[in-house]
């Protein structure tokens, strides 16, 4: 199964994200968003600098049964 959400990304290269503690490395520690319009508008509420939204994919490859 496949789905995709979008996170916020600086655009200096940098890959770097904005998760729930501040900037992260750790794409799994980012906000995953289901909307292009609510990275948008949280980089407008934060005047996050050098950020734009992008689009990621997920890929489900199984389930833990634990």
């Amino acid at each position: 199964k496949t789905e995709y959400a979008w996170v916020i990304q600086r655009d200096d290269a940098k890959d770097v994200f904005w998760g729930d503690y501040g900037w992260t490395t750790n794409l799994r520690n980012a906000n995953l968003r289901g909307k292009k319009e609510y990275c948008l508008s949280e980089i407008n509420v934060y005047n996050l600098k050098n950020c734009t939204p992008v689009k990621v994919k997920i890929e489900i490859i199984g389930e833990d049964d634990e």
